[in-house]
Order: structure tokens, then C-alpha cells, then sequence
């Protein structure tokens, strides 16, 4: 029988079938007649142009359905980046590794939106990372082997809106919402290599410096720490909440936070120490220098 009779005659017997197969999937009865429309054309496309027919016509035809309706929902929901490669390379390079004990999740409901970046490399290598875009920023990211507390989920969202990796937003004192984390903050307060720091201290007082903080970076780095519990016992003062925000060429900045009246009194992400008062001389002097 003519290829043509043969698709004619299996969409009269089996026809229903296939729609209900389609409709399963789409939930939307035009939906699923564009589908199997489209999973027939490919099956006769393929048949026509190898010559075998298959020797269950209908099994071949439902996996055609399905195969279609996977093709082109991972279409509609993939999207190759255009620009900004650079940064999600060094975001994704410095993001932090997990920290040894649990962040406390509120449970706070909202949208969550789970993300598969692909990354391929020449010689054909890829990698793939999960990241997660959520409001409790309780879902870690990773590649597998390597489980990254960094909060990469915004960016994956605006990389996908807008087929572009966004470029790093300067820290500033006046945003509520800061991307912060860095690989190596686990080991040191600080990490090597910081190309400036900010300082945001109580009443608006703040200053940017680029050189001259060394002896700031050498406080921190040597504070007695452990692992991070972000909790804190007693009651910090408005008056005693500061913000020291350590910025890098490349990837994310280290945020360490000071709140006297605090136990613990200061940490980054990763870390954290009881008392601030080898720092805080530190701190006033660059904030007000004679």
C-alpha cells in the first residue's frame, strides 16, 4: 500500500487515539491537533525518505507524538545566550562552595522557577549546572560535583528574559538586595585578590576606597572563626550595624557584616567570630581619616 494511503488510513482508525495521546500532554485541545499534525508530517518526512516502514504503525505514531511534543517544549523553553559570557564564566567560577552548616529556610512561599545551563566547550565537552530562582534562597546550585550556596537564580532568570548574561550591579549602601558570596570565603574572612571595599556605617556614612584598607583586610583575616550558625543572640543597636562590602575584578564581592550588641558580633556568608573590637578602630579610622 502507497505511503499516503497508509498514513490516510491509520489517521481514520486511530486518529482519536493519537489526540487523546496529544491531548494528555498539551491540556488544550487545539494544542493537541497542531501536535499530532506535526508528529504525522515528520513521520511521513522520515519514512518517505529512508524507505522502511515501521511494523507497528500506531507505536510509531504515539512515539512520534510524545517525541514532538518533547522537541518542542524544550524549544520553547531553551534559549541560547547571545552576550554576556564573560560574566556568567566568572560567576559561576567564583561562586562559593556550600556552607558546613545549614542556611535556616522560612519556608516563605513564592514562585519557583528551576533552571539546566549548559555550558559546552570546544572538543565537545559540556557541563551542565542546576540552579534554582525561589524567594528563600534555600536551593543550592550544582554541577554535580561541585554544590555552590550562591544565589545564581535572579541571573539565570534575566539571562533567560533577555538572552543575555546580566552584567555585575556595583555594590551600593542604598539597595536592599545584594549578590554577595565568593569562592574561598569559607577559609578566610576575606579572600584574596579584593580590588576595593565599601564601607556602609550607621547615619549614611559611607566611603569607597581602592588602596590603603590592607590593614582592614589583615584585621578580619585574623579573627578567631567558625562555621556560620546566622543567628544572632542579643539586641544590635541601629547605631551598630555596618556593612563592608569587598568587591573584586572578576565574580562577586565578600559582604561582611558587623552588629554590636550582637553574639556573634561579625561574619561573612561562610564564617563568623564573636567580638568586632580588633576591627572597629579599624573601621572608624578609614571612615574618618585625619
Amino acid at each position: 500500500m502507497h505511503l499516503d494511503d497508509v498514513l490516510t488510513e491509520l489517521v481514520e482508525h486511530s486518529g482519536d487515539r493519537l489526540l487523546r495521546v496529544a491531548y494528555q500532554l498539551t491540556h488544550d485541545a487545539a494544542a493537541a491537533q497542531d501536535l499530532v499534525q506535526e508528529a504525522l508530517l515528520r513521520v511521513y518526512q522520515s519514512v518517505r525518505h529512508r524507505g522502511l516502514a515501521p511494523d507497528d504503525w500506531y507505536a510509531y505514531l504515539r512515539r512520534a507524538v510524545i517525541n514532538e511534543y518533547v522537541r518542542t517544549t524544550y524549544r520553547s523553553w531553551s534559549r541560547p545566550l547571545a552576550g554576556g559570557l564573560a560574566s556568567l564564566a566568572a560567576q559561576l567560577t567564583w561562586t562559593p562552595h556550600s556552607p558546613r552548616q545549614p542556611i535556616a529556610c522560612t519556608l516563605v512561599g513564592g514562585p519557583q522557577t528551576n533552571y539546566l545551563i549548559g555550558l559546552a566547550y570546544p572538543g565537545g565537552a559540556r557541563i551542565w549546572v542546576a540552579a534554582t530562582d525561589e524567594p528563600n534562597e534555600c536551593v543550592a546550585a550544582s554541577n554535580g560535583e561541585f554544590t555552590s550556596s550562591g544565589i545564581i537564580g535572579p541571573a539565570v532568570s534575566t539571562a533567560f528574559a533577555s538572552g543575555r548574561w546580566p552584567a555585575r550591579t556595583p555594590v551600593s549602601c542604598n539597595r536592599s538586595y545584594q549578590d554577595t558570596g565568593r569562592l574561598g570565603q569559607g577559609a578566610a574572612m576575606v579572600p584574596a585578590g579584593s580590588a576595593s571595599v565599601t564601607i556602609c556605617a550607621p547615619n549614611a556614612r559611607t566611603r569607597t576606597l581602592t588602596s590603603g584598607y590592607q590593614a582592614l583586610v589583615s584585621a578580619l583575616n585574623r579573627l578567631p572563626t567558625r562555621p556560620s550558625t546566622h543567628g544572632c543572640s542579643g539586641t544590635p543597636g541601629p547605631s551598630g550595624a555596618y556593612q563592608i562590602f569587598f568587591s573584586y575584578p572578576e565574580g562577586p564581592p565578600v559582604l561582611v557584616s558587623i552588629l554590636i550588641g550582637c553574639h556573634p558580633a561579625i561574619g561573612n556568608d561562610d564564617l563568623q567570630a564573636t567580638s568586632a573590637s580588633s576591627v572597629m578602630p579599624v573601621v572608624r579610622q578609614l571612615l574618618n581619616p585625619r
